[in-house]
C-alpha cells in the first residue's frame, strides 16, 4: 500500500566543519596551521554541496573565505569559495546573491593570469542562473562566451563538453529540441572519448531522454533513462538523478500504459528522495506526478493523498516556485470532489 511522505522522517545529519577539522588534525591528517584549515574548509564545503546539505555548505565556505582574506596569494582559492557560496545560493533559490557571487569570484580571477579555465567555469556559474531563472538569451550568450575561451585552450575538452551540455539544456528549455539533440549528442561524443566521465555520460543520456520525452519518441526516451540509471547506480552519491530517471520512467511507462511499472517508478523515485535532505520539493513534483497518475486510474483516496502531501510541502516555499506543482494537486482535488 502507498504511504506518503511524512517530512519528519527525512533524515538529518550533525555537522560541525571546526570538529570534523581538530579531528583530522587529531589523526595527523590535516597540519594545524591556518592554510591548510581553509583548505579543508573549503574542500568540505564542496562536500556539503554534493550531498544536499547548502547550509552547511554557505556557512563552511564563508569561514574558510575569513581565513583565505588574511593570508597573501590566496586569490584563486577565494574565487572558489566564492563560487561554491554562488553554487549554494543558486541550490536555495537566492539568485541574485548567487549572481552577485559569480560576479565577485570572476572579478577575482580576472585579476590573476593564468585562470582563463576558472573564469569560463565560473561564467558557466552565472549561465546557470540565468537559464534557472527564465533568462535564456542571457543563459545562452553566456555559455557561447565561455565556449568561445575554452576554445582556445588546449585540454579543456571536458570543460568544452560541459558547456556544450549546458547550451542544451537551454535550447530544451527554450523548445529547440532539435538544437538541444544536437548539443547533448555532441557533448556525449566527447565524454566516450575522455575515462571517467561516466557521471557526465549519465546526464548527457539523461538530457537526450528528455528530449525525447518532451518529442514524444517514447520508446527512445525509455531506452536513454533506463541507460543513464544503469550508470548512476553504479556512481554514489547520485541518488537525485537516479530518481529524476525513476521519475521520467514512471511519465513513460504510464503513457504507454504500463501502470504498474509506472507507480513502481515513482515510488522507488520517492524512496530516494526520502533519503536525501533538502528535497522537498522534488518530493512534491513526484507526489504530484503520482496523484495525477491515480486519478487518471481513479484510485481517489490514493491521489487525494499524494495531492494533500505535495500540497502540504509546497506551503514550504514561495507560489512562483510550486506553481506547476499546484495546478496538478488542485485538478486532482476538484476531480476528487474536494476543491
Amino acid at each position: 500500500m502507498f504511504e506518503p511522505i511524512n517530512d519528519q522522517e527525512e533524515t538529518t545529519f550533525e555537522f560541525d566543519s571546526s570538529k570534523i577539522i581538530s579531528a583530522l588534525v587529531k589523526e595527523g591528517k590535516v597540519n594545524d596551521t591556518e592554510i591548510d584549515r581553509a583548505t579543508c574548509l573549503k574542500y568540505l564545503g564542496f562536500v556539503c554541496i554534493e550531498t544536499g546539505r547548502f547550509f552547511e555548505a554557505e556557512s563552511t565556505f564563508k569561514d574558510a573565505l575569513r581565513i583565505y582574506r588574511s593570508i597573501p596569494d590566496t586569490g584563486i582559492d577565494q574565487a572558489k569559495c566564492t563560487t561554491g557560496m554562488g553554487i549554494t545560493y543558486r541550490e536555495t533559490g537566492r539568485f541574485h546573491e548567487a549572481e552577485s557571487a559569480f560576479e565577485g569570484a570572476l572579478g577575482l580571477l580576472r585579476s590573476i593570469p593564468g585562470t582563463e579555465v576558472n573564469q569560463a567555469t565560473c561564467t558557466m556559474g552565472t549561465g546557470i542562473t540565468y537559464w534557472e531563472t527564465g533568462r535564456f538569451q542571457e543563459a545562452e550568450n553566456i555559455f557561447k562566451d565561455a565556449l568561445r575561451i575554452l576554445h582556445s585552450i588546449p585540454g579543456t575538452e571536458v570543460n568544452q563538453a560541459t558547456c556544450k551540455m549546458h547550451l542544451g539544456i537551454v535550447f530544451c528549455e527554450t523548445g529547440r529540441f532539435h538544437e538541444a539533440e544536437t548539443a547533448f549528442e555532441g557533448a556525449l561524443r566527447v565524454f566516450r572519448s575522455i575515462p571517467s566521465t561516466e557521471l557526465q555520460q549519465a546526464a548527457c543520456i539523461s538530457n537526450l531522454g528528455a528530449v525525447y520525452l518532451k518529442t514524444e519518441r517514447l520508446y527512445e526516451a525509455e531506452n536513454a533513462n533506463e541507460d543513464a540509471l544503469r550508470i548512476y547506480r553504479t556512481i554514489p552519491g547520485t541518488g537525485l538523478d537516479q530518481a529524476t530517471c525513476e521519475m521520467n520512467l514512471g511519465i513513460i511507462y504510464e503513457r504507454t500504459g504500463r501502470f504498474h511499472e509506472a507507480e513502481k517508478a515513482n515510488k522507488d523515485a520517492l524512496k530516494i528522495y526520502r533519503s536525501i535532505p533538502g528535497t522537498k520539493l522534488e518530493r512534491a513534483t513526484c507526489l504530484a506526478n503520482m496523484s495525477s497518475y491515480y486519478g487518471n486510474r481513479g484510485l481517489i483516496s490514493k491521489a487525494r493523498l499524494c495531492a494533500e502531501e505535495a500540497l502540504a510541502v509546497c506551503n514550504s516555499f514561495s507560489p512562483e516556485a510550486t506553481a506547476h506543482i499546484s495546478f496538478i494537486c488542485h485538478q486532482v482535488l476538484k476531480g476528487a470532489g474536494v476543491a
